[in-house]
């Protein structure tokens, strides 16, 4: 490496500039909140002029979703969706939000009457060509792109947890 201002010559380790110019990709922020998932008591799942309000049941120490009807039963439905969910991961960030946005569905997390954050996941359909999907949360303040094959699944088992 050389230093501009002086011109001074270095050698460096190799693994030092690799690790930095593929820094986008290795530290790449994953966690989409700050809290655990079993700090959530509820939650509202909005999509579009639908919502259903689900809750956390817990038998022999297993968490799972419910609902608020029958707190202590599991709806499978919804704990599977809510699993599928909460795997999305940003793969890369867009400085800008991206054009032509459509909402998918919006999940709003709480413990007791405190807001504890949110997640939304939107689709960006282009003329031609699959969708794109992206994730906002209260944790990060960039459009997230995530695996289009995990969104999808999101999306079309959406119609099965709102009513």
């Amino acid at each position: 490496m050389r230093v501009e201002g002086s011109g001074e010559v270095y050698v460096v380790k190799g693994d030092i500039v690799r690790n930095l110019d593929t820094a986008d990709s290795r530290l790449i922020e994953r966690d989409l909140h700050e809290w655990k998932e079993n700090d959530v008591a509820t939650a509202r799942v909005v999509a579009g002029d639908k919502s259903r309000d689900v809750v956390r049941g817990s038998a022999e120490g297993k968490k799972f979703w419910a609902d608020p009807e029958a707190p202590g039963a599991s709806d499978e439905t919804v704990s599977n969706w809510m699993t599928k969910l909460d795997r999305l991961r940003p793969n890369e960030y867009a400085l800008t939000p991206p054009e032509g946005t459509e909402s998918v569905v919006r999940v709003e997390y709480a413990a007791g009457s405190k807001s504890m954050g949110f997640l939304e996941l939107v689709k960006v359909t282009p003329a031609e060509g699959k969708p794109d999907y992206y994730i906002l949360s209260e944790r990060i303040r960039f459009h997230a792109k995530v695996a289009a094959s995990l969104a999808e699944q999101v999306e079309q088992d959406l119609a099965s947890v709102v009513r």
